[in-house]
Order: structure tokens, then C-alpha cells, then sequence
């Protein structure tokens, strides 16, 4: 689970570098919050 952890922030922090070319910062961090808040909402619905 650490290991995953650690490349899950590798890879955020790589898309998100490669995408602020393209977008501003406040539509990247949008789209980080609702795919977040995606993947948690079933741990936070328990």
C-alpha cells in the first residue's frame, strides 16, 4: 500500500506538471478535487 501510495503521488504530480501547459491552475486543481472526491466517496458513504 506505501509503495502504491508513493507512485500514485509520482504520477499525480507528472500528469499535473505536464497539463498546466494546457490549463490554468484553478481548472487543474478542480478536476483533482472531483476525481478525489470520486474515488473516495464510497469509503466516505460507509
Amino acid at each position: 500500500m506505501m509503495l502504491l501510495g508513493v507512485m500514485l503521488f509520482a504520477v499525480n504530480d507528472t500528469i499535473g506538471k505536464f497539463l498546466l501547459g494546457t490549463y490554468a491552475v484553478g481548472q487543474l486543481m478542480l478536476v483533482r478535487s472531483v476525481a478525489g472526491l470520486c474515488a473516495m466517496a464510497p469509503f466516505i458513504h460507509r
